[in-house]
């Protein structure tokens, strides 16, 4: 078994953004030009905060914007952002890296076997202000609001999408917002079932799922991954999320790879790879 921090050997990993193993480390002297980097002129804050940190202005705009698929980045401090343990995501930097984990599967023929895809982080918003609007007006609700979310499922709008019709599992991140948290939810297309994967399982006292079936419409079986590791903290449960969806996606176990330990060894990873890759 590779071991984490094992590099990668094959030259050819890195033309791409991701590797095909979230193990792979990135080639030693690529991640201590990005350390060197990333740190240059940043202005540290104490005590140390969950907000965007702040870098010298001479050095926060870059040069030219990096061009990471449908984003480009202009501050240094995305980076930062993504790098540093505890400091909170925002929604892009979910979106990019789901988007270059879709790509990943296409890229490497092992991982387009296991026929799974993910979505963009407002997919969930979206699906849930519109079974609200159908709840208050089932006789005269609009199936033609539903066209954006048709799109998405044939794979026509979402940036390396795949027909969900030609696969059996979906990732979709979430936000829970009146817990201030994360989560994965796995839909599973071949008997249309969902097991939600929670990050914080105390945060969970506070929620509930109360399926409610309004007449004519199917019930999607919901289920709780019980047996999974659990963050330490409030402010890594993005990377969490990222690096759930990629164990499923490559077919780890999230109780061996996916631990609190690891995740700023990931962060550190996955946002050199993205800077080598766009810069």
């Amino acid at each position: 078994m590779t071991e984490v921090g094992s590099p990668s050997k094959a030259p050819s990993k890195l033309i791409y953004a991701l590797p095909p193993s979230l193990i792979d480390e990135p080639p030693k002297e690529t991640l201590e030009e990005f350390k060197e980097w990333i740190k240059k002129a940043v202005l540290r804050r104490t005590p140390p905060s969950k907000q965007p940190p702040r870098y010298n202005a001479k050095y926060e705009t870059l040069d030219k914007p990096h061009d990471l698929g449908f984003v480009a980045v202009d501050k240094k401090s995305w980076y930062y952002k993504l790098a540093t343990s505890l400091v909170w995501l925002w929604d892009e930097h979910i979106d990019v890296a789901f988007y270059y984990l879709r790509k990943k599967i296409r890229q490497f023929p092992e991982l387009e076997q296991r026929k799974v895809t993910t979505v963009h982080t407002f997919f969930s918003a979206k699906v849930g202000g519109l079974y609200r609007v159908y709840q208050k007006s089932q006789d005269t609700f609009d199936w033609g609001s539903c066209e954006s979310i048709l799109k998405i499922m044939l794979g026509v709008c979402v940036q390396s999408g795949s027909s969900w019709f030609e696969l059996n599992t979906l990732l979709i991140p979430i936000h829970l917002a009146t817990l201030k948290h994360r989560a994965l939810v796995k839909l599973d297309l071949t008997n249309w079932t969902i097991e939600f994967i929670p990050l914080l399982a105390e945060r969970l006292r506070l929620f509930e799922f109360k399926p409610r079936k309004p007449p004519g419409i199917y019930q999607i079986s919901v289920t709780i991954m019980k047996v999974i590791p659990q963050q330490a903290n409030g402010g890594d449960c993005e990377m969490f999320t990222i690096k759930y969806a990629e164990c499923l996606i490559e077919g780890r176990d999230v109780r061996y790879w996916v631990i609190h330990g690891r995740m700023q060894i990931f962060r550190e990873w996955l946002t050199c790879y993205l800077w080598c890759h766009a810069k």
